[in-house]
């Protein structure tokens, strides 16, 4: 789905493209007839209408490359949730194990198996350090030099190698899936990155067209159609509003009038 920034910015570059195209010959005429007198020997009227054409498709153009920019973008976010929801449940799978491990070695062999195989202290809660956690409790629980204590309970069984495979298993799963999780996020930047270069050049070209326009129709003598496609002073990008901060509401007086 398109962002708002760019709806609104979509809407205004309309207004002021539809505005340029159809009023252009207008304009053109107007200038014409209220700078022909101005002309010196040898020198021609420019093609106003076809400058004020040219401003429009290059307003199209960039309007265009900013909307295909945030498509781009939002594609990519949208693949981003579908990695992070494989992250998260494979970070989930970690953790509950982890958990269980470690209610398990309380139980049955009590602190000092706690601190022997490095589970004194809860682990982490995010998937970096429930990854680290887990990873490091497989290699102790695989390490028969680590000895345990006595169980508590007598014929207690506890396969210290059937859980260190199984942590290793689901620790590779999540180590996949924060890798993916990773070069989604590395993507999402370059989208943005391409997202935000797009967007200033849109509104560098705004800018120029729109107040292009307003130069030329206001020089022809269409000053209603000059106010209709006023660029906004504070947001860039987009038409000015009647009572805006920074603009004029329709019909107020100049603030240099007597």
């Amino acid at each position: 789905m398109a962002s708002k920034q760019v709806i609104d910015r979509e809407r205004s570059s309309r207004t002021v493209v539809a505005t340029l195209e159809r009023y252009a010959p207008e304009a053109g005429q107007g200038v014409r007839a209220a700078s022909s007198e101005l002309l010196g020997r040898r020198e021609v009227m420019p093609d106003i209408e076809l400058v004020i054409r040219i401003a429009a498709r290059a307003l199209e153009r960039s309007t265009s490359e900013l909307i295909d920019a945030d498509r781009a973008h939002d594609r990519e976010i949208n693949g981003d949730s579908h990695a992070r929801e494989e992250r998260d449940r494979a970070h989930r799978a970690v953790y509950e194990l982890v958990i269980s491990v470690r209610g398990l070695v309380q139980a049955s062999f009590g602190d000092v198996a706690l601190k022997t195989l490095g589970l004194w202290d809860p682990s982490p809660p995010d998937p970096q350090g429930t990854l680290t956690y887990a990873r490091n409790l497989a290699d102790v629980l695989g390490d028969t030099a680590v000895a345990l204590p006595a169980p508590r309970i007598e014929h207690v069984r506890f396969d210290r190698e059937g859980l260190a495979m199984d942590l290793v298993t689901k620790v590779d799963v999540l180590r996949t899936a924060m890798a993916l999780v990773a070069r989604e996020e590395s993507a999402a930047k370059g989208t943005q990155a391409r997202k935000d270069a797009a967007m200033a050049a849109y509104d560098r070209t705004f800018r120029i067209a729109a107040n292009l326009g307003v130069a030329l129709f206001q020089l022809g003598g269409l000053d209603e159609l000059a106010d209709r496609i006023k660029p906004s002073p504070r947001r860039p990008g987009m038409l000015d509003q009647p009572g805006e901060p920074g603009g004029e509401e329709p019909g107020a007086p100049s603030s240099d009038a007597a």
